[in-house]
């Protein structure tokens, strides 16, 4: 999902175009992450669409502060070959020869999880047609690109399980992070309006404590 292109006919649509320059507002400044934060509270059939695009916004500005380098969002490729387009999440071209992180962000509403198809469709798709375009794109040609799937939730078994059977690729490299991986890194951030954001709406949601007693309640006992 991206900021500037999310739809925005749907409840909630005043808030949803004030996104991309709210979005912007983020990235460069974090503390301001909390203050667009509070709009989606307000509008909740909008909710769970601007809750991902937030999630990118926020991703985007964790990485920057923690890693360094410079910051790319929502950027739309063309592989000119077969027409094909892809957009990346979030690009970051870390410092110290580590290479391009490229993260593909997916928000989860409390008790859901990545799916296999969304992995398949990510690990199958994407992230070999980004590759062939970053060959022949002039400030990544040469460069060892990592490509990961971040969530705030769990990833599903079968799809972790798929995952770990892929062929390791040679020429770039591919990892993910689930919710309880990503705690960790965010815990790294020196932004502690990053490190709230993610806490609040992302880790500790009103609505992650209503799933939870669900779950518990309706697992035998």
């Amino acid at each position: 999902m991206n900021p500037r292109t999310m739809q925005c006919d749907q409840p909630g649509a005043r808030e949803c175009r004030r996104l991309p320059a709210a979005g912007a507002s983020a990235s460069v400044n974090p503390d301001h992450i909390e203050r667009v934060l509070r709009s989606p509270t307000r509008i909740e059939g909008a909710a769970n669409n601007l809750r991902g695009a937030l999630f990118e916004i926020i991703v985007g500005s964790l990485v920057k502060d923690v890693e360094g380098g410079y910051l790319r969002s929502g950027e739309k490729w063309k592989d000119y070959d077969t027409g094909r387009t892809a957009e990346t999440d979030v690009l970051l071209d870390r410092p110290d020869d580590k290479g391009p992180l490229v993260v593909e962000c997916k928000a989860k509403i409390p008790g859901a999880r990545v799916n296999l198809n969304e992995v398949k469709k990510w690990r199958d798709d994407r992230v070999p047609l980004l590759h062939k375009i970053f060959k022949t794109d002039g400030r990544l040609s040469g460069k060892h690109v990592t490509f990961e799937l971040w969530t705030n939730g769990p990833i599903g078994a079968d799809a972790l399980d798929w995952l770990n059977a892929y062929p390791v690729a040679k020429d770039y490299s591919v990892g993910w992070k689930d919710g309880d991986a990503l705690k960790p890194y965010v815990e790294k951030a020196s932004s502690a309006a990053i490190r709230r954001a993610m806490s609040d709406h992302y880790f500790h949601h009103p609505l992650a404590k209503i799933a939870a007693q669900v779950a518990r309640e309706s697992a035998p006992a």
